[in-house]
This record gives C-alpha cells, structure tokens and sequence, in this order.
C-alpha cells in the first residue's frame, strides 16, 4: 500500500533528521494530511507551494496533484531548500 511505504519514508526521514520535535510534528502533521486528502478526498489536481518554519530553516515546498494515464491520483513533491525534486508521496 501506497501510504504505509510514504510513513516509512518519513519515519526514517524523522529519526535520522537533526530537526526538533517540534518540527518533525509539523512535517508529519502535514504529510499525513496530505495522504488523508488523496486517499479520501475528491479528485484534485493542481500545485500548492507554500513555506513551512522548521526553527530557523524556512522550506519551500511545492506538492503537484494530478491524475496518471489509469486515473490515478498522483503527488509529487519538491523541497526547493534541499535540492528534493518530485519526491512521490
């Protein structure tokens, strides 16, 4: 399944990171919302970028929804900061 191998990712990504607690909440909050609203939601397609405050770092991230050629949902995701580059969620 599609989002038990995403929650892998951002565990390991969480446990080996230098972030706060604080911060590894938001990334989580916001990555597991994001999941919610494709797994669940209706169909969507588009580009939301916005900035997330990880303590004195500020990220830019771009998530790309759109469909695949079977009718899939698909997201991508870019973290400009740190050189990610449609990392598929």
């Amino acid at each position: 399944m599609k989002q038990n191998r995403v929650v892998f990712i951002l565990n390991t990504y969480l446990c080996t990171s230098k972030l706060n607690i604080m911060e590894k909440k938001m990334i989580s909050t916001v990555v597991l919302a994001l999941i919610a609203i494709i797994s669940y939601g209706q169909k969507i397609s588009g580009t939301w970028n916005g900035k997330l405050n990880a303590g004195s770092q500020k990220l830019s991230l771009v998530f790309k929804f759109m469909q695949d050629g079977s009718g899939k949902d698909v997201c991508t995701m870019d973290c400009l900061e740190q050189g990610v580059k449609d990392f598929q969620l």
